[in-house]
C-alpha cells in the first residue's frame, strides 16, 4: 500500500485539474490514468476485465440460446435481465459480507465462482440438457456472484485511492467494462456462429468465459489492499448496521436522489436496450448472432468513450449539471433508437445511447462512495444493487410492450417515461443540481 498512501498524503485542497509549471503558471493535463500509478487498482482493473469480459460474451450466448429456444421476445428479454433479480433480495447481504469479510478475498472467490458455473453451463448444453428452466437457472445463479463482487469491488476502489481522485477511479474502472463491452460482444457473435460438431458455438464461447473469469480469480487474490478495520467483525453486530445503513440514506436527500436517478436507469433504459437488442436483430434489422454481436459491442464502444471523457475531466466540479446534461442525451438517443429501422445508423446511435447513460451511472457510483465513511461502504454497495434488483420489472415490462406492440415503440414508451421521471427528480431533489 505504499504508493496508495503517497496519494493519500497530497493535499486534499489541491487542486485535481492542474500542477504549476516550473515557470510558475498553471498547466492543465488530462487526468484519464491518474489512478494507474497505484499497483493495487491496476490489479482490480485486470481482474475486472476477465470479469467483465466473460459476462458480456455470456449476454450473447443468453440472448442467442432464449430466443432459439423459446422464439419469445418476453422470454428473451427476461432471460437477459433475470441475473439482476438475486440483487434485489440478495443486495443487503452481499453488502454485509462486504463490510465483515475480506474484500479482496471475497470479491475473487466470486469470480471463481463465475468461472465453475459458466464451465457447469457448457456442459450440460454439450450434453443437450439446456431447456428454458436450466437457461434461466444458470442465469441466476449466475447473478448470485454480483452481490458480492459489486459492492466488494466498489468498496476496495474506494479504500485504495484518494477521494479526491474518485471520480477518476471509477470512470477508469467503467472503462474496463466499455473495453469488454465492445470486444466481447462481437468475438462471442462470431464464435457462437462456429462449432465444431459436438462443440457448439455456444459451448465454445462458454469456456472462453470461464478461462476469463478463473483468470480473474487469480489475479483477484493478488491485490495487496489491507484488511479494512471493520473486517472480522462478528455478523449479528453487523446486521444491527444494516438498519444504520438505511436510516443514513433516508436521512441524506443527495444519497436518495442519486439512488433514485440510478433506479430509472435500471427499469426504463437497461432492460429497453439491452433486453430488446435481440428482438431488434432479428425483426426490425434483419441480422444473426454475428449482427447481435456488433449490436452488443456498440454498448461497449460508448461506454467505453464516455467513461474516457469522464476520467479525463478528473474531478469535474460541477457533477450536478453534468448529471443534468447525460440524463438529456439518455433520452435523446433512445428516442432516435427507437424511431431508427436501419442497423448500420443504429450502431452508431447506441454507442451515444450507452456513452450518455454509462457516464451517468459511473457518476452516481462515484458520488455515493465519496459519501459515505469507508466501514458502511459496503452496505451502500449493498443498496446499490437493491436499485439495480428492480431491473426484472424493467425487463418483463420491455418484454411485454414488445411482444404486445412492438420493440422501437417499447423504447420510444420508456425513453418518455424516463424524461417525465427525470423532471421530476430533478424538481424534487434540489441537491441533484447544485451537487458539486
Amino acid at each position: 500500500m505504499a504508493d496508495t498512501t503517497k496519494e493519500a498524503a497530497q493535499p486534499a485542497a489541491q487542486p485535481a485539474a492542474s500542477h504549476q509549471r516550473p515557470g510558475g503558471g498553471p498547466h492543465f493535463r488530462i487526468h484519464t490514468f491518474d489512478v494507474f500509478r497505484l499497483r493495487d487498482f491496476r490489479l482490480l482493473w485486470a481482474a475486472s476485465i476477465g470479469s467483465s469480459g466473460g459476462l458480456f460474451m455470456q449476454q450473447v450466448v443468453i440472448g442467442f440460446l432464449a430466443y432459439e429456444i423459446t422464439g419469445s421476445a418476453f422470454l428473451t428479454s427476461l432471460a437477459i435481465g433475470a441475473d439482476t433479480l438475486p440483487m434485489l433480495l440478495g443486495g443487503p447481504i452481499g453488502g454485509l459480507l462486504v463490510d465483515t469479510m475480506d474484500r479482496r478475498k471475497l470479491v475473487a472467490l466470486a469470480f471463481a465462482y463465475q468461472g465453475v458455473l459458466a464451465l457447469g453451463f457448457g456442459v450440460l448444453i454439450y450434453f443437450d440438457m439446456v431447456n428454458t428452466w436450466v437457461l434461466f437457472a444458470f442465469v441466476i445463479a449466475m447473478g448470485v456472484s454480483w452481490i458480492v463482487i459489486d459492492p466488494g469491488r466498489n468498496a476496495l476502489i474506494a479504500q485504495i485511492v484518494h477521494r479526491a481522485s474518485m471520480v477518476n477511479a471509477f470512470a477508469v474502472m467503467s472503462i474496463a467494462f466499455g473495453i469488454t463491452r465492445l470486444a466481447a460482444p462481437a468475438v462471442a457473435g462470431v464464435v457462437v456462429d462456429l462449432g465444431f460438431g459436438k462443440f457448439t458455438g455456444p459451448v465454445i464461447a462458454l469456456g472462453v468465459q470461464a478461462v476469463l473469469q478463473l483468470a480473474a480469480s487469480g489475479v483477484g487474490f493478488s491485490v495487496q489492499a489491507e484488511r479494512h478495520a471493520a473486517a472480522g467483525r462478528r455478523l449479528g453486530h453487523a446486521f444491527a448496521d444494516i438498519g444504520e445503513a438505511f436510516r443514513y440514506v433516508f436521512k441524506e436527500r443527495l444519497i436518495v436522489g442519486l439512488l433514485a436517478l440510478m433506479a430509472l436507469i435500471a427499469l426504463f433504459v437497461m432492460p429497453f436496450l439491452a433486453g430488446l437488442l435481440p428482438v431488434m436483430a432479428v425483426e426490425v434489422f434483419e441480422v444473426g448472432p454475428g449482427g447481435l454481436g456488433v449490436l452488443f459491442s456498440a454498448i461497449g464502444a460508448g461506454a467505453l468513450v464516455g467513461n474516457i471523457v469522464l476520467a479525463a475531466i478528473g474531478n469535474p466540479h460541477d457533477k450536478g449539471r453534468l448529471l443534468g446534461v447525460t440524463t438529456i442525451l439518455t433520452v435523446g438517443f433512445m428516442v432516435l433508437l427507437g424511431l431508427n429501422r436501419s442497423f448500420g445508423f443504429a450502431i452508431p446511435i447506441i454507442l451515444a445511447l450507452s456513452a450518455s447513460f454509462m457516464g451517468l451511472l459511473t457518476l452516481i457510483n462515484a458520488s455515493i462512495q465519496s459519501a459515505v465513511k469507508d466501514e458502511m461502504r459496503g452496505r451502500m454497495g449493498g443498496l446499490i444493487l437493491v436499485t439495480w434488483g428492480i431491473s426484472p420489472v424493467g425487463y418483463i415490462l420491455s418484454g411485454v410492450l414488445a411482444q404486445e406492440l412492438d420493440a422501437p415503440t417499447a423504447i420510444l414508451l420508456a425513453a418518455a417515461a424516463t424524461a417525465f421521471f427525470v423532471i421530476l427528480l430533478f424538481v424534487r431533489f434540489r441537491t441533484l443540481r447544485h451537487l458539486e
